[in-house]
């Protein structure tokens, strides 16, 4: 119920940052339908103020490389009027069924007063429970199968009917189910999960499923973290498996379907990782602007290609050679031997003449907002400079530095990361040594 009262006061209170307006990309996702077509889902950040609402958007587009089509797919956004009513949208994670675009399951949350977990369906939309849908997994062995993980341990959800119905808390060990997170689900069998749940000790235990989630067992203790990241890698082998932990600094394999694990490889800075579909063997990783290959089992990886801004995601097509990646100004497709722009966002908004992002000093709003810990910064510069991006709270101490020296002009992403402050009202300025500042408002909810 604190949590409930936290995201209703501040969220309701919150008063989207005025400024220059932006867009830019916030995420991407891939999916091949039943005839191997890829379909890229990427979404937009931006902010629309009619004179009566404030809202900022962060909507869902479907594009369509086989038939060149480009179109919204799913709404999500909160706002505020002129009256201090506010209302929200939210979209967290989507899962699509049987390699058709068009039917998928997705969650998140509805807001009017207090947020309910929100679950989306092609022909319909409802909700189940108080709190925010955070993750949503789709058995690939049985479609029927759904999975839905809510935000902050608003609880456990399983359905057996492609997510129209489902049951809660009356199974599993409530000990673990209500603080279980990075739920997996096994693309070959429905009833094997793997996820994290918080251990005797402050750092969080590596658990699995063998029946659905009635039940689980510890098969790996202390495995995750302060940070309380994981990121269960499934391949095409049954038995292969890759784990990522330590703020996704580390990778570690297993060869038993997830009983044993053996650590491969660690970097001192995050860095996100996915597998080739078709080799278990092959990994690609990105950080920054660079991405990075491995062909053993991720012990050794090779810079592959860079790009120009920071990378969101990568999604690699199956039984090819093709990845897709996203900056916030871009969507690339890459091979082995070029890079090709599919996609360049005007900055400035639909209909209205594109602009260069370097023209302008920008500092966009944070995303996600609200956020724990990490969120992730946007800015553009006109030309090159000396910059601060800075963070304070509500009483204007100074409590980090994000970013500082000298940057390029052009667009610059930093990922901030919260995990030693308290839930509540900050601010984040981003100032030049001539004295040029622009400042927002972000939202920190534990």
């Amino acid at each position: 119920m604190l949590r409930q009262t936290i995201f209703l006061i501040i969220f309701g209170a919150l008063s989207i940052a005025s400024g220059q307006n932006g867009r830019y990309f916030t995420g991407l996702r891939g999916m091949e339908d039943s005839l191997g077509n890829t379909h890229l889902f990427y979404r937009v950040y931006e902010e629309v103020d009619d004179g009566f609402w404030d809202y900022q958007r962060n909507d869902m587009f479907h594009l369509d490389l086989a038939n060149a089509s480009d179109t919204l797919f799913l709404e999500s956004y909160y706002g505020i009027n002129t009256f201090g009513d506010f209302e929200a949208l939210i979209l967290e994670d989507i899962e699509w069924i049987n390699n058709d675009p068009s039917n998928y399951i997705a969650t998140g949350a509805f807001s009017d007063i207090d947020p309910v977990i929100q679950v989306f369906l092609p022909d319909t939309t409802f909700s189940i429970w108080l709190g925010v849908g955070e993750n949503v997994e789709v058995s690939t062995a049985n479609p029927q199968r759904v999975y839905l993980e809510g935000w902050y341990g608003f609880g456990f959800f399983r359905s057996d009917d492609g997510g129209y119905s489902w049951e809660s808390d009356s199974f599993g060990d409530p000990k673990i189910i209500n603080q279980i997170s990075n739920l997996r689900v096994s693309p070959f069998d429905e009833n094997i999960l793997f996820g994290s749940a918080t251990g005797p000790s402050q750092f969080d235990d590596m658990v699995k499923s063998t029946d659905g989630g009635n039940s689980y067992y510890v098969v790996k203790p202390f495995f995750v973290g302060l940070d309380g990241n994981l990121n269960i890698i499934f391949t095409n082998d049954s038995l292969v498996l890759y784990a990522a932990t330590g703020y996704y600094e580390r990778i570690w394999k297993s060869t038993d379907a997830g009983e044993n694990w053996q650590f491969v490889y660690h970097n001192n800075a995050p860095f996100f990782v996915i597998p080739d579909p078709d080799n278990p063997g092959t990994l690609y990783s990105w950080r920054d602007d660079s991405i990075h290959s491995s062909t053993d089992g991720g012990t050794t990886f090779l810079p592959y290609r860079t790009l120009s801004g920071e990378i969101l995601n990568l999604y690699k097509k199956p039984a090819s050679d093709l990845l897709y990646a996203a900056t916030t100004s871009k969507i690339y497709e890459i091979s082995p031997t070029d890079t090709t722009v599919l996609k360049l966002l005007d900055p400035v908004g639909i209909g209205e003449a594109p602009a260069s992002i370097a023209e302008g000093f920008a500092l966009h709003q944070n995303y996600p907002n609200p956020f724990n810990p990490y969120t992730t910064i946007a800015f553009d510069l006109p030309k090159s400079a000396e910059i601060e991006l800075a963070i304070f709270d509500i009483a204007g101490r100074k409590v980090a530095t994000v970013a500082a020296g000298k940057y390029a002009a052009g667009s610059h992403t930093v990922t901030f990361n919260a995990e030693n402050l308290s839930t509540g009202v900050y601010f984040y300025r981003l100032q030049t040594k001539s004295s040029t500042q622009i400042a927002r408002k972000m939202l920190l909810l534990k």
